[in-house]
């Protein structure tokens, strides 16, 4: 449904990808902003545009972005913050050495503490995913 590009260029229309709770799987903006995006206390705009108020096999409202199972963000263009990405969804950035986040903290999350809250609940929803599946 976010995938406009798509459908202007190539004439595909996008499903939208939502997990049991009806938020994203796929997110159209980096996460630290994202993560600020609701659609109860903002109101709709472009990002809400064409989708559904209400999950499509749940009924449950959709007012918050992010799944605790994501499969990508977009806007990530430096490897530097790619990297930053895969380890704060696969490792604890207090179980790194001192050498490989020594500059680290000259790039921090635009919304520190939200953004950490989320990293964590996706740390727990994948270590459950990966336990039941084996």
């Amino acid at each position: 449904i976010t995938a406009v590009c798509l459908k202007e260029h190539l004439n595909i229309y996008a499903e939208a990808a939502l997990d049991d709770l009806g938020r994203e799987l796929i997110s159209v903006g980096e996460i630290e902003d994202v993560l600020l995006w609701n659609r109860t206390e903002q109101g709709e705009w472009w990002y809400w545009v064409n989708k559904p108020v209400r999950h499509p096999q749940t009924g449950g409202e959709i007012h918050h972005c992010c799944s605790d199972l994501p499969i990508a963000f977009h806007g990530y263009k430096e490897a530097f913050w790619l990297h930053k990405l895969e380890v704060e969804f696969y490792i604890r950035m207090d179980e790194l050495p001192d050498e490989v986040t020594k500059n680290w903290n000259d790039h921090l999350w635009r919304n520190d503490e939200i953004t950490n809250q989320y990293f964590e609940r996706v740390r727990i929803a994948m270590n459950a995913a990966s336990t039941s599946i084996r």
